[in-house]
């Protein structure tokens, strides 16, 4: 460490930050790394996109439906056989949003509900049905009928992350409270505040991102920790903090991506005046270890956030500053493998990571597929006019279809055999 000259005390302060704004300084990074899991992480919700078998994207894939909903688009979750999807209208103090199931085979549609939430609510798929949390209550509905199958309306509040394992649904809300839930009949399992008292954000950027794996919770956001609950009970297992940058706080950024490996990955925000940074922490959950630390070019957008999807080898993400561009990494290292400019900002939740094919949504309305190796364009779909002026849209992958939602739109798409069929 290079010594600071005497200096009177008023001064300190800012001296040693300009030092460090123009120098850097180096810090000691503590270990992160392994769980199994095949879900992708988005938003702080687990379960929007059900991963069954790879889809083989090295061809242009072949177009099977199109709807037009007539209202925004805002979400999507599928499985082998159905599309959820959430859509909304109206202004921001008296929107309205339903809840819809299509065939994913054909498009058709089965059934429509409308919600009587506030706020766009958290879906997610369990066997039947379709778990709905707002702050309406949670609630189940079967997938082929719309039948309500139960009602847990115990804490009616604004939930920020809504997942599923083989017998549980969890709720987490913005105030730390975990309620657990039983995905079959709706019965409380447990409730749980395991970091009350420390659960606070100093950073208005912080966002709450969860996700489960061998029946542990991992939670962070709010503050500089990601914890890690037993699913069981609700206890507190461990709490790991992350690294921090050049004397200020670290602060959870808004995504989380469990590899099959057991890798946790992590975005992060270093808040401070003079030097506002990211970075991505990679964290191995059985020994609780920070594997390694990678420091990313700042966003033009200070919430901004990546959303990351993980194959166990490689994870993939986008930057959108000083220009749109795709990152792959090495999951074990933190190595970059690859960055690969694109001409136009994404607007897309994730980059699809299938058979080793990534695909993502341009701001051109053009689905673009690159070789996870090396970043090399396989091909480029347009989706027409509809999706050229949209502001924002979305990829999922379910079985052997891939969905595309743009505003109002949602095309499906069927892999291209060899043979061209």
């Amino acid at each position: 460490m290079v010594s600071v000259p005497t200096i009177p005390s008023q001064s300190l302060g800012f001296v040693l930050s300009l030092y460090l704004l123009l120098t850097g300084c180096a810090t000691n990074v503590p270990t992160v790394p392994s769980t199994t899991s095949t879900w992708l992480m988005h938003g702080g919700d687990m379960g929007r996109t059900w991963r069954g078998a790879d889809l083989h994207l090295n061809l242009p894939p072949v177009q099977a439906w199109k709807v037009n909903l007539g209202e925004q688009v805002l979400d999507a979750v599928a499985n082998e056989n159905h599309l959820v999807v959430i859509s909304g209208s109206g202004t921001v103090c008296r929107a309205t949003f339903r809840l819809t199931v299509f065939g994913l085979s054909d498009g058709s549609e089965l059934w429509k509900h409308a919600l009587k939430c506030v706020t766009p609510p958290s879906i997610a798929i369990y066997r039947d049905t379709v778990i709905v949390a707002s702050n309406d209550g949670v609630t189940a509905l079967e997938l082929d009928t719309g039948h309500e199958a139960w009602i847990f309306d115990e804490n009616k509040r604004y939930p920020s992350g809504l997942f599923v394992d083989t017998s549980c649904a969890y709720v987490i809300y913005e105030t730390g409270k975990i309620y657990a839930v039983d995905a079959k009949t709706g019965e409380p399992v447990w409730v749980s505040e395991p970091f009350k008292g420390e659960y606070t954000c100093d950073a208005p950027s912080a966002k709450i991102t969860s996700a489960i794996v061998g029946g542990i919770i991992l939670v962070g956001g709010r503050n500089e920790y990601v914890y890690a609950i037993r699913a069981k009970d609700g206890t507190l297992a461990w709490r790991i903090s992350l690294p921090r940058r050049r004397l200020s706080r670290s602060a959870i950024s808004g995504a989380m991506a469990i590899s099959p490996n057991g890798i946790c990955l992590q975005a992060a925000q270093g808040h401070s005046f003079f030097w506002p940074h990211d970075y991505l922490v990679g964290i191995r959950i059985r020994d609780k270890k920070v594997l390694w630390v990678r420091n990313l070019p700042r966003t033009g957008n200070r919430n901004s956030q990546e959303v990351i999807t993980t194959d166990g080898a490689r994870a993939v993400f986008i930057r959108d500053f000083p220009h749109p561009e795709v990152w792959c990494l090495n999951v074990a290292t933190g190595r970059v493998l690859w960055r690969h400019k694109i001409e136009n900002v994404v607007r897309s939740n994730a980059p699809i990571l299938s058979g080793g094919t990534i695909v993502i949504l341009r701001g051109d309305g053009l689905l673009t597929a690159m070789d996870a190796k090396r970043g090399r364009t396989l091909w480029n779909l347009s989706l027409g006019n509809q999706a050229q002026h949209g502001k924002e849209g979305f990829v999922l992958t379910s079985g052997k279809s891939l969905v595309v939602c743009v505003e109002q739109v949602i095309w499906a798409f069927a892999e291209q055999k060899n043979d061209g069929s």
